[in-house]
C-alpha cells in the first residue's frame, strides 16, 4: 500500500493486559502461518487471464492502461528485482499479515475482553479459504481491498475521538490508502469521493482531516496519472470503460428495443446484431466481447458509447432496472443466482491467454493438493452461496457493524468505505467475479475483533493511536 500502517500505542496510564497482548499475538501468528501456507502452496503466485497479462506488458514495456497502468507498474517493481512473481506475492501476503495484525492488536487495547473475537478471526482465516487464496492471487483487486479494510481499521481506531488539529502523519497515512483506493480501479475515484463525503458529513470532528488527507490524495493520483504514467508510454485504455454501457446496449438488442439507426449504427461498428444474439450473456460482459469484436470503436468513442447508453437507459428505465439488478446484484443479492460465479484460480492458468512467458506453478507435495481441495470443494452447491456468495457478506457486515455501534455516524464512517466500493459494483460491474466484493469480505474479517455479541457492552478506554 502506498504508506505505512498507523501504529497504535498504549495510554500510558491503561497498559495493554499481558493476557490480552497474548491472545492477539497468538492469533496473529496462526494467520501469518496460513499466508506463509499458501504463499508456499501456490508457489510462485496464483494467475489469472488479467495476471498475466499484466506480467506480459511489465516483460515488453508496452502497458496498457486497461488494467489501471499504477498496479501494472507496481507489479513492473518486482519483476525487474526478481523476474519473479512470487515476490508480489510475497508482498501482497506480508501486507495482509500486517493487516490482520493491526487489527488484533488495535483491539486487544480497545475491548480487551474481546480475547474470543480475536480468535474468532484466526478461526474464519483458516476455515474458509478466500483469503489465503485471494493473499497471493496477483490482482488488482487485491491492493485495492487491503487499502480499503485499512481504511476501515483507520476509522474503527478513531472511532471514540479523532485528534484536533491536523496530525500530519495521520494526514499522510489516510492520504496514501485513499490515493492507492483510486489507483487500484477504474471506480477507485468514485469510490474515493464517497468516503470523503460520508466522512465530512458524518463525522464533524474530523474534517479538516479527511478534507485534507483527500486533497493530498487527489494530487498523488493527479500526479500518477498525468506525470509519472506518461514516463512510460502508457497506452489509454479507453475501450475498457466503454465495455459496460456497451453490454447494456447489447441488452437492448436482445431484448427486441426499438434503437434509433444512429444507436444501431454505433452498435454495430463492434459487433453484427446475429453476434450480439448468439453471444450475449446478462451477468457478464466478457462472454460477449470476444475474437470477432472490433475494438477500435470503443476506444476511440468510449464517451460516446456511454451518453448512448445513458439515453437509452433514461427512455427505458425498466430495462436498465433489470440489467442493473443481473449485473450488479452480485454486490448486494445475498441469495443464490444462476450467474455462474467466478471464484478465481488456484495455479498460473494460462486458459485463454495467448502468450505464455515461461511462468509455471509449482506444487508442494500434500499442500498445494489440500489447498487447492479447500477451494474447489466450496465451489458449488450450498457451499458455493455460504463461503464465496458477496451479497450475503455485504448484509453480514451491515446488521454486525450496526449491533456493534448501534449508532448512525459511527457506522457510517466505518461501513464508508465498503459499503461505497459495493455500490460502485452494484451500478458498474462488468463480470459475477468475487474478487470484486473482496473489500466487503476482507473489512468484515477485519472487524471481526472488534464485534460485541453481547446486549450489555463495556467500552474499553480509547488508546493513543498515533499515525
Amino acid at each position: 500500500m502506498a504508506t505505512a500502517l498507523p501504529r497504535v500505542e498504549a495510554h500510558r496510564s491503561i497498559p495493554m493486559d499481558v493476557d490480552h497482548a497474548r491472545s492477539a499475538r497468538w492469533a496473529w501468528a496462526v494467520i501469518t502461518g496460513v499466508l506463509l501456507l499458501h504463499w508456499m502452496g501456490f508457489f510462485p503466485a496464483v494467475m489469472t487471464f488479467d495476471s498475466l497479462d499484466q506480467w506480459h506488458q511489465v516483460i515488453t514495456g508496452h502497458i496498457v492502461d486497461w488494467h489501471p497502468a499504477a498496479h501494472t507498474l507496481f507489479i513492473g517493481i518486482f519483476q525487474k528485482l526478481s523476474n519473479s512473481p512470487a515476490a508480489v506475492s510475497a508482498v501482497q501476503a506480508v501486507l495482509f499479515s500486517g493487516l490482520f495484525g493491526w487489527s488484533l492488536f488495535l483491539s486487544a487495547r480497545m475491548y480487551p475482553e474481546h480475547r474470543l473475537q480475536r480468535w474468532l478471526m484466526a478461526g474464519f482465516v483458516i476455515l474458509t479459504p478466500i483469503v489465503g487464496l485471494y493473499s497471493v492471487t496477483l490482482w488488482k483487486d487485491v491492493i485495492f481491498s487491503l487499502a480499503i479494510a485499512a481504511v476501515v481499521l483507520l476509522a474503527a481506531g478513531h472511532l471514540p475521538e479523532w485528534p484536533p488539529g491536523l496530525p500530519w502523519k495521520l494526514v499522510v497515512t489516510l492520504a496514501g490508502l485513499l490515493a492507492t483506493v483510486g489507483l487500484s480501479r477504474r471506480s477507485g475515484l468514485v469510490v474515493l469521493a464517497l468516503i470523503a463525503l460520508v466522512w465530512v458529513l458524518a463525522q464533524p470532528r474530523a474534517r479538516k482531516i479527511v478534507v485534507a488527507s483527500t486533497l493530498v490524495a487527489l494530487a498523488i493520483v493527479a500526479t500518477t496519472q498525468y506525470v509519472v504514467l506518461p514516463q512510460f508510454d502508457v497506452i489509454p485504455g479507453d475501450a475498457a470503460a466503454a465495455a459496460v454501457p456497451y453490454h447494456f446496449l447489447a441488452r437492448a438488442v436482445v431484448e427486441g428495443e426499438d434503437l434509433d439507426s444512429e444507436t444501431l449504427q454505433l452498435i454495430t461498428r463492434v459487433q453484427s446484431l446475429e453476434q450480439i444474439r448468439a453471444k450475449f450473456d446478462p451477468y457478464r460482459v466478457d462472454y460477449l466481447l470476444g475474437e470477432e469484436t472490433n475494438w477500435a470503436p470503443l476506444a476511440e468513442d468510449s464517451l460516446k458509447f456511454a451518453t448512448t447508453a445513458a439515453k437509452e437507459g433514461l427512455e427505458s428505465p425498466l430495462l436498465m432496472l433489470r440489467h442493473l439488478v443481473d449485473t450488479g446484484g452480485l454486490a448486494w443479492n445475498p441469495l443464490p443466482r444462476q450467474d455462474r460465479l467466478y471464484i478465481g484460480s488456484t495455479t498460473v492458468e494460462y486458459y485463454g491467454y495467448p502468450i505464455d512467458d515461461g511462468i509455471r506453478s509449482f506444487e508442494v507435495p500434500g499442500l498445494t493438493d489440500f489447498l487447492t481441495w479447500r477451494v474447489r470443494s466450496t465451489g458449488s452447491g450450498f457451499l458455493l452461496w455460504l463461503v464465496w456468495r458477496p451479497g450475503l457478506y455485504l448484509w453480514l457486515l451491515v446488521f454486525a457493524v450496526w449491533f456493534w455501534l448501534r449508532d448512525l455516524r459511527k457506522f457510517l464512517v466505518v461501513t464508508a468505505p465498503p459499503l461505497a466500493s459495493a455500490l460502485a459494483v452494484a451500478l458498474v460491474n462488468p463480470a459475477p467475479d468475487v474478487r470484486y466484493s473482496f473489500p466487503v469480505y476482507l473489512s468484515l474479517v477485519v472487524l471481526i475483533p472488534f464485534l460485541t455479541f453481547g446486549r450489555h457492552r463495556a467500552r474499553a478506554p480509547r488508546p493513543a493511536i498515533v499515525a
